[in-house]
C-alpha cells in the first residue's frame, strides 16, 4: 500500500475515512510509527497493549519511542513501554 495515503489520522484506506487510524488502532489493529527519514516500524509489546491504549491518543503527532528493534522479513518492529510526546 501508498505509504503516503495511510499515514495520518485521516487517510485513505482506500476511500478519505474521518478518524479512520483511531478506530482501528482501539480496536486493535497493529499501528505503526514513520520516522523522519520515511522508514516503517510496527509499534508492539506495552505499546500496543489493550487495543494500542497508549498509543490512541498521540496518533498523528510528533513522538520519540525508544525499544527493543527487531527485523522479520524486512519489516522492522519496535517493542516499547511507552512514548515522549514531542508535538503536534
Amino acid at each position: 500500500k501508498d505509504k503516503v495515503n495511510n499515514t495520518g489520522v485521516d487517510h485513505k484506506m482506500p476511500a478519505d475515512v474521518k478518524d479512520c487510524a483511531t478506530i482501528c488502532a482501539s480496536k486493535g489493529v497493529p499501528m505503526a510509527v514513520v520516522t523522519s527519514d520515511g522508514n516503517v516500524y510496527t509499534v508492539a509489546g506495552d505499546l500496543a497493549a489493550d487495543n494500542n491504549a497508549k498509543v490512541v491518543p498521540h496518533i498523528g503527532h510528533t513522538v520519540e519511542i525508544t525499544g527493543d528493534v527487531s527485523e522479520k522479513d524486512g519489516k522492522m518492529t519496535i517493542s516499547a513501554t511507552d512514548l515522549k510526546h514531542v508535538s503536534v
